[in-house]
């Protein structure tokens, strides 16, 4: 597992559009030697990209720091082209 690069929750989504581990404040992204890439708000599971299958999105409202991780998170997936097909986990 990658755990990726520091940088700040408002350039996130580049890394994100490129499937890029990163590491913010209180927002990652890991990737795993299967391919898979999976992003946390906090301890969340936020959004999972799996080879082969739709993004997988968490839609919940939790709080205002949590919606502004989910806009970066969209941003990145939207960037990416996984957006238009991402289903609701």
């Amino acid at each position: 597992m990658d755990t990726g690069k520091a940088v700040p929750n408002n350039r996130c989504h580049e890394c994100i559009a490129t499937l890029t581990p990163f590491r913010g404040s209180n927002l990652r992204a890991e990737k795993f030697s299967d391919g898979t890439y999976r992003i946390y708000s906090y301890w969340t599971l936020m959004a999972e990209i799996v080879p082969g299958q739709p993004a997988r999105y968490n839609a919940a409202k939790y709080s205002r720091t949590t919606t502004r991780h989910q806009s970066y998170i969209v941003r990145g997936l939207t960037a990416a082209r996984l957006w238009s097909d991402a289903v609701s986990m």
